[in-house]
């Protein structure tokens, strides 16, 4: 208000105190200087409405990406639990539970161990596979056809 003042003068914005006729005294302020302050005001309310707006659509960005990173956290989950169908667990895990700490998410093994429960067609069984080192001769038949592929791989790169 002092800048406005500074640019108008003072005698421009001084006010003159009235009597109204039941005798209070009233405070009287010239038509453009309440102009300049309803001005103000409503360009201030029109400032802090673009940036509420813009507050919100940051909030639902925010939502949104925790939402597809919780989703992308969960098909790496099934993934590793070998999901048959990605498309049909996801349908089955309530994400509004899930929760994001230390770039785990929580609650959502207990949610998989339910659903395969429930549903154990739609994953794939957990084999263990133990690989057996068996020695070879040199001039064995499976020998000589391993060293041949892993020679050609090797020239072609």
């Amino acid at each position: 208000m002092d800048d406005l003042t500074k640019k108008q003068g003072k005698g421009t914005l001084s006010s003159k105190k009235t009597k109204s006729s039941e005798g209070r005294e009233t405070i009287m302020i010239p038509k453009h200087r309440f102009d300049c302050v309803s001005f103000c005001l409503k360009e201030t309310k029109q400032s802090l409405l673009e940036k509420s707006l813009e507050n919100d659509i940051a909030r639902v960005e925010i939502v949104e990406l925790k939402i597809a990173l919780l989703k992308s956290k969960a098909e790496t989950v099934l993934a590793l639990h070998r999901a048959k169908n990605l498309k049909a667990v996801l349908a089955l895990i309530d994400f509004d539970v899930l929760s994001l700490q230390d770039g785990v998410v929580v609650g959502l093994d207990q949610q998989i161990e339910k659903i395969k429960e429930e549903n154990e067609y739609l994953f794939g069984q957990m084999e263990e596979t133990n690989y057996v080192l068996v020695p070879v001769k040199a001039n064995d038949a499976l020998n000589k056809s391993i060293t041949d592929y892993v020679t050609k791989r090797r020239k072609l790169k």
